[in-house]
């Protein structure tokens, strides 16, 4: 808010195809970017509720947000309700173009007319495919989880982090490969099994990041929804 942001309650953050920086929040609605100012949608532009959960671009560069409480609504030249389920979490879209999303404890992926369930130990808060096609959970209190790609099942399950007494809030793959999860104690950046974990005390805003992007110039953004947005350039 310093810079011009009109809101600090950071819930998500979304780079679209057209350029734009679009920022949802907790109370809010969407804020977005376009380089020289930031422009503002709320319900009464049509938005299904000011509390928006996540961010997703399609193929044809329709952008889809998750309300919370509210439903599903889409972005093109409008903002437009698509479904009033407030069932409506986190989403994704694997290599495949098949559409990803969680609803509690159970991550649901289309197989044609069919979809699949995968459930774990505890509320999915985000989820993330990554470069190799495997489907990273980012849980309330259970640690962050991976799948690999091809059939589901529990089994495959694998361990990414377990933040003990922390809660995983938000994924971002790194250029380099590294997972950047967002926590309530902080950011964590996993590569090759080694977490480390960056703070308050390293520069952040906040110690809880609640969102988490790599711009195209390669600029990591931490966003907070308890103190506002840290842009970390590596130096």
């Amino acid at each position: 808010s310093h810079e011009g942001l009109p809101l600090d309650d950071i819930s998500c953050l979304r780079v679209a195809s057209s350029g734009d920086l679009w920022i949802g929040a907790h109370h809010s609605g969407l804020v977005r970017y376009d380089g020289s100012g930031f422009h503002a949608v709320t319900t009464r532009g049509g938005l299904a509720h000011n509390y928006v959960h996540d961010i997703a671009e399609d193929r044809e560069g329709s952008l889809w947000f998750a309300c919370w409480h509210g439903g599903l609504s889409r972005y093109r030249e409008d903002v437009e309700l698509v479904t009033d389920d407030p069932v409506q979490e986190t989403m994704a879209r694997d290599h495949n173009g098949r559409l990803l999303w969680a609803s509690g404890a159970t991550a649901h992926r289309t197989a044609g007319s069919e979809v699949e369930r995968l459930d774990v130990a505890d509320r999915i808060n985000d989820m993330l495919v990554d470069r190799d096609g495997g489907v990273c959970l980012a849980t309330a209190y259970d640690g962050v989880w991976r799948h690999p790609p091809g059939a589901w099942s529990d089994q495959l399950l694998t361990r990414l982090l377990c933040a003990e007494d922390s809660e995983a809030l938000t994924l971002c793959e790194g250029r380099d490969g590294g997972i950047w999860i967002g926590t309530d104690t902080g950011a964590y950046c996993c590569v090759q099994g080694v977490c480390t974990r960056y703070g308050s005390g390293d520069g952040m805003a906040n110690d809880r990041v609640s969102a988490i992007l790599e711009d195209s110039q390669g600029v990591m953004w931490f966003g907070s929804n308890a103190g506002g947005l840290t842009r970390y350039d590596g130096s």
